[in-house]
């Protein structure tokens, strides 16, 4: 049973669609008290350390009571940092009932004064419909401020609105958005620099340039990105923008796969399967296919149903089969269809029965 080639990003197009998981999937109020500024405290940490007011003591202790009594008057009077963080004390509901339209009231302030913490947390709860009405047009505005300003986070969700186009009336415009990523992927955010890798690999916003996708992926996986290495590892199946090399695929798709990666867990099973960059081990290959399988991947399952059709690897069971292959076939998937029509030829109706009970017992979603 011949199957599937190759690696689980056989279609470029498709492949897009899955990789680029754009920051503003994960975007969040900035948590950061005082100036709110990573940046600059790494840049000079004994200046922010001296610059440290007794409300930031007060809060770091926990005692956020004497922490508001001390910021409400600085507010009041036009502080905008003082303004930024009663704002994120109302947002989180430190100390005081949590309220997003004080949160904006506050935000709001802070921003007009130029404050960029401020100004991507108001873009933010536009963004969201929180505290305000929902405003994508008014968040864009207030991010754009924020990212013009350096502040890595704004500039990230920026590129995302533009790359998804899904916050109307912000259309998609993927050189607005590889613009922002770059921004930020330059201050060393992983994010930015796997998202700005894809756009490079696949030629949206910029020229297709497998180098320099190679070059942004190894900035973010050496990081830890688990997405980054993984299409680290396919640059390298490949041979794209880089020498072909087996070993470093496996290399890097072990490294994702570590963290959990479906899709690396998948790639690298089939490394196993095929024995190249590492010796062919079957069931390391099984093994790697089932933890993919269960994340819902279409081709581990499929490459799963295979194992158990040819019996390689593990015991020959083809009920096995035929419930890994259902399994996939309920998402439409061609080649989990075409496996169903071999695999019911060696079955009777009562086995295709309990395959399906068992498949729907993997609680998986496309079963469900």
């Amino acid at each position: 049973m011949s199957i599937i080639k190759g690696s689980v990003f056989g279609n470029d197009r498709k492949a897009f669609k899955r990789l680029v998981v754009l920051s503003l999937l994960l975007a969040a109020i900035c948590l950061m008290f005082a100036a709110c500024d990573s940046q600059q405290a790494s840049q000079n940490p004994s200046k922010q350390q001296d610059a440290k007011p007794s409300y930031m003591i007060a809060i770091e202790k926990g005692d956020y009571e004497t922490a508001l009594k001390e910021l409400r008057p600085l507010a009041e009077k036009g502080d905008a940092h003082a303004q930024y963080n009663l704002g994120l004390m109302y947002a989180k509901g430190y100390g005081i009932l949590q309220d997003y339209q004080e949160a904006a009231k506050w935000w709001g302030l802070a921003s007009e004064k130029g404050e960029r913490h401020a100004q991507y947390n108001l873009g933010f709860l536009y963004r969201k419909g929180q505290g305000v009405a929902k405003n994508c047009k008014s968040a864009e505005m207030w991010w754009r401020k924020s990212a013009k300003q350096g502040f890595i986070l704004a500039q990230s969700d920026l590129a995302a609105m533009y790359g998804t186009g899904a916050c109307e009336p912000v259309l998609q415009d993927y050189v607005e958005s590889a613009k922002w990523a770059k921004m930020a992927a330059e201050q060393n955010y992983a994010m930015a620099q796997y998202n700005l890798g894809t756009y490079y690999e696949y030629g949206k916003g910029v020229r297709q340039d497998y180098k320099e996708a190679a070059r942004w992926y190894r900035k973010a996986a050496e990081q830890g990105d688990a997405r980054a290495q993984n299409n680290l590892g396919l640059l390298y199946e490949k041979g794209r923008g880089l020498s072909q090399d087996e070993q470093e695929a496996v290399k890097w798709y072990l490294k994702a796969a570590e963290q959990d990666h479906g899709y690396a867990q998948f790639n690298l099973g089939k490394k196993y399967d095929d024995g190249k960059g590492v010796a062919q081990d079957h069931s390391e290959a099984i093994r790697l296919y089932l933890l993919a399988a269960k994340k819902d991947i279409s081709n581990a399952q499929v490459m799963l149903g295979v194992k158990y059709y040819k019996g390689e690897g593990v015991k020959q069971d083809f009920i096995q089969a035929y419930k890994w292959f259902y399994i996939a076939a309920q998402k439409g998937y061609e080649p989990a269809q075409k496996a169903i029509k071999l695999t019911s030829k060696h079955i009777k109706q009562s086995q295709v029965e309990e395959a399906i009970r068992l498949a729907k017992e993997e609680n998986i979603s496309s079963v469900n």
